[in-house]
């Protein structure tokens, strides 16, 4: 599996397709678009995480937060 920063739809499918893994995880690009995957299928940009590590910080003060997603804003 590979994780970190695969968030570009070219890099990832370049990786899997070279064999360089079986899996690309996705994390932090589905908590800013949780449509990442339909919007790539379909040839539409996803909503890019910053990696600003927001979401983080909010998992340890007990709620899921993101910059990106305006479902998940501070409020």
């Amino acid at each position: 599996m590979a994780v970190g920063k695969l968030n570009n739809p070219e890099v990832a499918e370049r990786a899997l397709a070279e064999r360089d893994c079986d899996l690309v995880a996705l994390g932090r690009s589905l908590i800013a678009d949780p449509n990442w995957p339909n919007k790539v299928q379909s040839g539409d940009t996803p909503d890019q995480c910053l990696y600003c590590n927001t979401c983080f910080k909010g998992i340890t003060q007990g709620g899921l937060i993101c910059t990106v997603n305006k479902e998940l804003k501070a409020k």
